[in-house]
């Protein structure tokens, strides 16, 4: 199937190979940089791809081998029409978690996931409207952290619009120091900078050479590019739209 990339602004540079390209507009008014406005994307996926079967994955989620068992997965358990949307249970991929209870208040990752273009749309339309409905209660100073968008999908999944078949959890797998120092990375890595990619300071005991290594082994960012981990973000938004001409780009509001 195709490549899209929906983006907060069009590079520069652009591949030799691009994906399609989806700009997006933010309104104005709206605090850029707040997370949660750029997270409404992929419940808007349907709108802007036309495939039978879209497969969602966060840009911090880098492949470390081959994808074809994982979409396989995908695939059979939509053969089960009661099936709303494939998605990993976050108990599963995140073992080591340190607040367990988290776990219990966001059932389910949401960074990864596979929706179908019938089944999925009522879904999807359900988890976008608590999102949305919970910008405004926040006013403008919409922070990062302040607006979640899995327990929404998991209240979501209890009023009945999402009924979600579990991916592979081996398929997923979250930095730690024995995958890296093994080199036994899973189909798909998040590398989300959380507490386990801000060196010596986290819960996980990564080290500074931990994450230099995660980076060669899986980015290939050696020697100069230094911490990569701590770099900047690559997609800063500018001004109130992310480019392209408004009445192609999707419109984010808050």
């Amino acid at each position: 199937g195709g490549l899209f990339g929906l983006e907060c602004r069009r590079r520069a540079a652009k591949p030799s190979r691009p994906p399609a390209q989806v700009p997006v507009r933010v309104e104005p008014r709206c605090q850029q940089g707040a997370s949660i406005l750029y997270k409404q994307l992929k419940m808007r996926l349907l709108d802007v791809v036309r495939e039978d079967v879209v497969w969602y994955v966060d840009v911090d989620v880098v492949a470390g081998a081959p994808v074809g068992p994982l979409v396989a997965a995908a695939l059979a358990a939509f053969r089960d029409p009661a099936t709303t949307l494939a998605a990993y249970d976050e108990a599963a991929v995140t073992a080591d978690a340190h607040d367990r209870t988290r776990l219990l208040r966001e059932p389910y990752h949401g960074g990864v996931f596979f929706a179908h273009r019938t089944r999925s749309a009522r879904c999807l339309r359900a988890w976008g409207a608590r999102v949305a409905a919970a910008i405004p209660a926040h006013g403008r100073a919409v922070k990062r952290s302040s607006i979640r968008d899995q327990p929404l999908l998991a209240a979501t999944i209890r009023e009945g619009a999402c009924v979600v078949a579990p991916l592979p959890p081996a398929t997923l797998s979250k930095p730690s120091r024995s995958t890296i120092e093994g080199g036994r990375y899973a189909v798909l890595n998040h590398l989300s900078r959380s507490s386990r990619l801000k060196g010596k300071r986290n819960m996980h005991n990564l080290t500074r050479a931990h994450l230099a290594r995660l980076g060669a082994d899986l980015l290939g960012v050696r020697g100069a590019r230094g911490n990569w981990w701590a770099a900047p973000a690559a997609c800063a938004p500018r001004g109130g739209d992310g480019g392209g001409d408004a009445g192609e780009a999707l419109v984010l509001g808050c």
